[in-house]
């Protein structure tokens, strides 16, 4: 039966009236005849009816549904029948792959050769890493001890399967090396400090630079020093770099001694990979050497950490040459182990734990002004971790994540300090330091 013969003005005049939280209304009104739906779906229509009815109705709600207690994926639940609204894909294309998760990438790569194209491309890995933006946590790196000695660096991954090899099999570094330990680790570059093997005639320790990513290894010339106490920092060498894909590239090691015969005179010498050679870049009358722990970068400042119970951090400007002290908090137990780390505001961060609680400290340090150090939070612990014998320590922390590191003896335990989310990383054993490796890993596809 054909539908009444009516003016089109007055059909627009009816139709809207139609109620917005029923849309199967305006399906059975399109499917009438041709002029209908055209009119339905023209563009003067729907901003009238938007006009007239004023507030867009509720068409339901979206919730993470959990399957055996992990979110399964997200599902939309109607507030009318039938719901013009899919419910969200249950597989998520590649490029919305979790960056935290490197199997699910390597799986999508298996699919057929056009994915695994794509997914390699140079393109896709742009975007991805644009996409994503903040770099995942794929594990830590640390000091394995055996009998009491460094025996060999391991890397502890967060995720599984590990997209990272241990350092042992990818150097190929074994016991004919005396011993070897981690110095720093930061946009995708790893530093170790490789004393000579068995075989070797030179007693003095080598520096080598390791992309794991790309499985890179650089050996550095030994720094013009004798007989010092050092320690050493690895970042990349590109001005302005976003340090989302570091991998290959140019790399500076900025590496502050102290000569242990004096005890006196810190100075500070940089190697470049584009040089490929040391640099005297400053010095300093001090008495304290720099303790291997983590770093920290905050714009073109290094920190450092020094063996010292008041003054606790070595800062070296990079633009300005300038070597300079920073003083713990007063409140700070040098037993108890701390980390520095970059705050949201650009400040220096200072976590520490007395009793229970991990206190966090920042500093202004972009001012020539000197200023102190404010209390800007505390975490309860309590029973977030497992009680142990053993004191529990910072042992690292994140940069740019605002996550640190807790070790008692039980296991390492990330802290978020804007969470105070706590989870573990590891098994029981000795964790002195971490070096926690964030990266994208789109190029081991």
């Amino acid at each position: 039966m054909a539908p009444p013969d009516l003016v089109p003005d007055i059909v627009g005049e009816i139709l809207l009236l139609l109620p917005p939280d029923d849309p199967a209304t305006l399906v059975r009104a399109s499917l009438v005849c041709k002029p209908w739906r055209r009119l339905l779906s023209g563009r003067a229509f729907r901003r009238r009816y938007r006009a007239f009815h004023g507030a867009p109705p509720l068409l339901g709600f979206l919730h993470d549904h959990y399957a055996h207690g992990a979110v399964a994926s997200p599902r939309f639940v109607p507030s009318v029948s039938p719901s013009p609204i899919p419910q969200p894909p249950r597989r998520l294309g590649p490029r919305r792959r979790p960056p935290d998760d490197p199997a699910t990438l390597v799986r999508a790569s298996l699919v057929c050769k056009p994915w695994q194209r794509l997914i390699s491309g140079r393109d896709f890995r742009r975007r991805y890493r644009a996409f994503h933006g903040a770099l995942p946590l794929l594990g830590f790196l640390h000091d394995h001890y055996a009998r009491g000695a460094v025996a060999s660096p391991r890397f502890v991954p967060s995720v599984s399967p590990s997209p990272i090899p241990q350092p042992v099999a990818a150097l190929g570094l074994g016991c004919g090396y005396r011993d070897w330990s981690v110095l720093d680790c930061r946009h995708g570059h790893v530093l170790f400090d490789i004393f000579g093997g068995t075989t070797s005639a030179s007693p003095y320790a080598s520096l080598v630079v390791w992309d794991p990513v790309v499985g890179r290894r650089h050996s550095l010339p030994l720094p013009p020093i004798v007989c010092w106490l050092y320690g050493a920092a690895v970042l990349c060498a590109v001005r302005g770099c976003d340090h989302l894909d570091c991998h290959g590239g140019p790399f500076l090691v900025v590496l502050p001694a102290l000569n242990f015969g004096t005890a006196t005179v810190m100075q500070v010498q940089t190697y470049s990979s584009e040089t490929g050679a040391w640099k005297f870049s400053a010095r300093r009358d001090l008495r304290h050497h720099v303790l291997r722990k983590p770093s920290t970068l905050i714009g073109d400042c290094i920190y450092f950490r020094l063996d010292s119970a008041s003054t606790a951090i070595l800062r070296y400007d990079m633009g300005k040459n300038r070597l300079s002290t920073i003083d713990a908090p007063a409140s700070h137990v040098f037993k108890s182990g701390f980390a520095i780390m970059p705050m949201v505001d650009g400040s220096l961060g200072f976590a520490d734990i007395r009793g229970s609680q991990v206190c966090i400290w920042s500093k202004n340090v972009n001012t020539e002004v000197s200023a102190g150090w404010e209390q800007c939070g505390v975490i309860e612990l309590g029973t977030l971790i497992p009680e142990s014998r053993n004191r529990a320590c910072v042992v690292g922390s994140v940069e740019g994540a605002y996550v640190i590191f807790v070790n008692n003896g039980v296991g390492v335990f990330p802290v978020g300090l804007k969470s105070g989310r706590v989870g573990k990383i590891s098994k029981p054993g000795h964790y002195d330091a971490v070096f926690p490796f964030i990266s994208f890993y789109t190029q081991i596809v």
